[in-house]
């Protein structure tokens, strides 16, 4: 046997050790007697095996990384992945993952969170949101009219090709995208107090704004508040400025009460009965019983509701 044949093998081998390593796990996915449950990182590592057994091309945390895992999230498009015991588990993780890449594509602030349990975790995110809505300490709604023909056509125009440097594009960037429609549409930012001295990720539920700002290296940079770009700070930012919110089961439900220019968020439903919002979309398109939608982070134009799994839930943001 000569030495490739043996690399080979051995590849093989490692390759097959990890499959079996992960199957080996599925029994942790749930609570079983002694109680026991999965961690992040048990999740993480079953997910990351299957996309590099069956898709070797795409680079784990990569942008091909979040695009196949936004896709699995919404349209359940892998049907050999959705037929897995640990599915719900792994789409827990990917949740996870889209709304906030940045914790979970770093090795060290990943390290904080590996050990935790998957669905406490995933609880965790849906507890945060509600205590900052309760707290309502900004109610009044913004005085500005909203029109959404011109959030549509902003959606429209700007889907398939980004608003830079007007605005970042990132990886995950489906609620930067429809902040950007909303304010094409005449909503102001409000702007934390010395935003400029911010980081330029500031985490709050409270402002909403995005900063273009040029330096040395990169020439282009941004302060944005994460109301502006993550899911459920957006969903809190805007509940708490009279935004009409409407949960929705199922697309039938959906289907029915969406209007054109109402912002609609993506939950995947799963047996543990806990929900991590984690795709932001904007409707522009289409008729009740039949609205179409835009989005990024894998860009869509007027794309058909009817195409979304159903195994995913959703909430209504109504702008005013």
């Amino acid at each position: 046997m000569n030495s490739t044949v043996k690399k080979v093998s051995i590849c093989n081998v490692l390759c097959l050790l990890v499959v079996t390593l992960c199957m080996l796990t599925v029994g942790a996915f749930a609570e079983d007697d002694s109680g026991e449950t999965t961690s992040v990182l048990e999740a993480r590592n079953c997910l990351n095996s299957y996309i590099q057994n069956n898709y070797p091309e795409i680079e784990i945390d990569s942008k091909e990384y979040i695009d196949f895992l936004s896709d699995q999230l919404v349209f359940d498009k892998d049907i050999n992945l959705l037929n897995q015991d640990n599915y719900q588990e792994m789409m827990a993780y990917a949740s996870l993952y889209v709304i906030n890449p940045d914790s979970y594509a770093n090795k060290k602030a990943r390290s904080k969170i590996e050990g935790k349990e998957i669905w406490s975790t995933y609880a965790l995110i849906d507890e945060q949101e509600k205590a900052a809505s309760d707290k309502l300490s900004d109610t009044l709604a913004t005085k500005q009219s909203f029109s959404s023909s011109k959030a549509i056509s902003y959606a429209k125009k700007h889907a398939r090709n980004p608003n830079t440097p007007a605005y970042p594009a990132y990886g995950s960037d489906c609620t930067n995208f429809v902040s950007q429609c909303i304010k094409a549409g005449g909503k102001s930012f409000t702007y934390a107090p010395s935003y400029k001295t911010k980081p330029d990720k500031y985490g709050t539920t409270k402002y909403w704004y995005s900063y273009h700002y040029t330096s040395s290296n990169p020439y282009h940079r941004y302060k944005q508040s994460t109301a502006f770009m993550r899911v459920s700070d957006f969903y809190t930012y805007w509940k708490n400025k009279g935004a009409n919110t409407i949960s929705c089961k199922n697309r039938a439900t959906l289907q029915d009460k969406a209007k054109l220019g109402d912002v609609v968020q993506l939950a995947k439903k799963n047996s543990s009965g806990k929900t991590a919002y984690y795709h932001t979309i904007i409707i522009t398109g289409g008729k009740k019983g039949d609205w179409k939608y835009s989005a990024r982070s894998n860009s869509a134009v007027d794309a058909s509701i009817s195409k979304i799994a159903s195994s995913n839930t959703f909430r209504i943001i109504r702008i005013k």
